[in-house]
């Protein structure tokens, strides 16, 4: 027995128990408000309030053009959320600390992401950045410990401070479009084994601390 509840720009699915497990988002003017479901609670690190403590999946509808920033962080227990082929940009701090989301597929007409976007999504596994994306900001997969496939668009041509930062890939090919990346940029890739890069600047520390790492492959 669901219930369901309308608020401005959203419709809540509500379980027997009262807890809200699920949300259609159809946005105000074209947009995810920001903070929207920001479950945190004010002067505190990630830790989660009650109201979305349950919510399970996010479905956006079609024409919404942009997540606002912190619009979902911090929603610990989301598995699936579901994108519009109208999104266009995914802000700041988007899905951080969606600690239970295991996958996510960007629409393909998404150019923009913020940074720290999928920041500790933990159970990500893998991730394919669309094509008219040009940099993969400060962090923006930092932390994804299970994201073990990433594909990255020859429209890229930076990568940004810490964006891949402990990620759980065995190996990364940078395409030669990048021309720099950043400080950290993949430090902490403990699993990744071989890098291929053709890179003009290589931030400091872009690879620190990948114990696994043997080979990196200078291509031109």
């Amino acid at each position: 027995n669901y219930s369901y509840t309308e608020e401005e720009g959203v419709t809540l699915i509500t379980d027997e128990n009262g807890k809200v497990v699920k949300a259609v988002v159809s946005g105000v003017n074209g947009k995810v408000p920001e903070g929207l479901f920001y479950n945190n609670t004010p002067g505190t690190e990630a830790t989660p309030m009650d109201r979305w403590s349950d919510l399970e999946e996010v479905v956006i509808e079609e024409g919404v053009t942009e997540i606002g920033e912190n619009a979902f962080s911090v929603c610990t227990n989301l598995k699936k959320v579901t994108l519009p082929q109208s999104l266009q940009k995914i802000g700041e701090g988007a899905f951080e600390y969606c600690t239970s989301l295991n996958e996510i597929q960007i629409p393909e007409n998404v150019t923009v992401i913020g940074q720290r976007a999928f920041h500790c999504c933990k159970k990500l596994t893998s991730v394919t950045i669309p094509a008219g994306v040009t940099e993969i900001d400060d962090a923006t997969f930092a932390y994804c410990e299970e994201l073990s496939t990433v594909v990255i668009p020859e429209t890229v041509t930076k990568i940004g401070r810490a964006a891949f930062q402990n990620c759980g890939f065995s190996s990364i090919n940078i395409p030669a479009t990048v021309k720099e990346t950043d400080y950290r940029a993949f430090a902490g890739c403990h699993s990744m084994q071989k890098a291929t890069i053709s890179v003009e600047t290589v931030g400091e520390q872009t690879f620190y601390s990948c114990d696994a790492l043997t080979e990196v492959e200078f291509t031109s």
